[in-house]
């Protein structure tokens, strides 16, 4: 299980890069100042284990209307995972919830 995401383009910020990559993958929109900065952690990508990832999180404060959420190709699945279900969850997905969620 990975969070919805992507690369930052060049020029681009965090914030802008989120909701870009949010709208591609989920086609949802939300605005910027619906947007808060959680905090970033440098972990174990998946699947190359060999390789470090940079998770920069946040938390979006904007109700979503499930039955509007569509996944594009990028997405194999949208599903719930308990926060303890570490064998779902990419691993710098685990980091980034050890330190920000706990």
């Amino acid at each position: 299980m990975y969070f919805p995401g992507g690369k930052i383009e060049p020029g681009e910020t965090m914030e802008a890069a989120l909701i870009r990559e949010v709208k591609e993958e989920l086609q949802l929109e939300f605005k910027p100042e619906n947007i808060i900065y959680v905090g970033t952690v440098v972990g174990q990508a998946y699947p190359q284990h060999d390789e470090q990832t940079e998770l920069n999180g946040f938390k979006v404060n904007h109700a979503i209307d499930w039955s509007r959420v569509s996944i594009n190709a990028e997405i194999t699945d949208i599903d719930w995972v308990h926060i303890d279900d570490v064998d779902r969850i990419a691993p710098a997905v685990q980091q980034w919830i050890d330190t920000y969620e706990r």
